[in-house]
């Protein structure tokens, strides 16, 4: 199986001079997460929703204290964001080493190149579907039966939902996670996403750890029940990864909680399990890419 077998085709791209507010319009009117960026289509760098949310300050507190510590800043251009370089593969990368590039690097959507330019690309979504599809075909593939049990992250970090925000992040930045269950009496009672965070108040974890310091604005004082999703989705520790992979696909997680009948967190799996597990099925092999210059 080829990168050229699973790509999609000409993917909407973006132009280095747009403004931010133009590219985030587009990527939610197309329900989007990332656009390449292109100069007669040669990839010069990537735009996700991370990089607009950031940019564009969408803290949506109603308080007057937190509208005013976090102003909103003038727009921008998708070339005073962008991540560039960005690493690419040919047309013909075994599919594995794709989803080695994605889990290696640590991004969710890998362009598809040749002499000529931007062919297409491949998100860790167009893997997840891929093994969606082995499944459907042969329900006795060893795909097909392995077990969330077998995948999941266990002891995973925790937060309270009285815990503040600068705990959240702090906690999220020590484990290196991006999800993180909201633990009351013992019982699993939320979730909270870099995404959440990123939304509510203009910071990721994927960023330096300065952001754990003791010295964060304000509105870091937000306790975390608040910002959480309450009574999340969750999933059995026996049931098929291919039915997390579903529902995850379905309802547009990267991330569910693993818990038993009686709401105990046990761990939590992630859209990048899928893609490991995309990767041992494919064949593992060392990932040899290329950079879009």
């Amino acid at each position: 199986m080829k990168a050229s077998d699973l790509l999609t085709e000409l993917p909407i791209t973006i132009e280095p001079d747009t403004a931010l507010t133009e590219a985030r319009d587009m990527m939610d009117a197309c329900g989007i997460r990332h656009l390449p960026v292109t100069v007669d289509e040669r990839v010069v760098g990537m735009l996700s929703d991370r990089d607009t949310l950031l940019a564009l300050g969408t803290a949506r507190w109603t308080d007057t204290s937190a509208a005013e510590a976090h102003p909103s800043p003038e727009p921008g251009q998708v070339s005073e964001i962008m991540s560039s370089p960005v690493y690419c593969v040919g047309a013909d990368t075994p599919v594995e080493q794709v989803a080695s590039t994605m889990l290696e690097r640590g991004i969710s959507i890998v362009p598809i190149i040749d002499a000529k330019g931007l062919l297409g690309v491949i998100s860790k979504t167009d893997l997840v579907r891929w093994y969606l599809d082995l499944c459907a075909h042969d329900d006795k593939h060893r795909g097909a039966t392995a077990r969330v049990e077998d995948g999941m992250r266990r002891n995973v970090a925790s937060v309270s939902p009285c815990d503040e925000a600068r705990q959240v992040v702090k906690t999220m930045i020590n484990a290196r996670v991006e999800h993180v269950p909201v633990i009351e009496d013992g019982k699993l009672v939320g979730i909270i996403a870099d995404r959440d965070l990123r939304r509510l108040l203009g910071v990721t974890v994927r960023a330096t750890s300065d952001l754990a310091d003791d010295m964060l604005p304000e509105r870091f004082d937000v306790k975390a029940g608040r910002i959480m999703t309450p009574a999340p989705k969750t999933i059995a520790p026996d049931d098929r990864m291919a039915h997390a992979a579903t529902v995850m696909l379905d309802q547009r997680f990267s991330a569910m909680p693993v818990a038993n009948d009686d709401g105990v967190l046990l761990g939590v799996v992630t859209v990048t399990d899928v893609v490991r597990l995309v990767r041992e099925l494919a064949g593992e092999t060392q990932p040899v890419t290329a950079i879009c210059t």
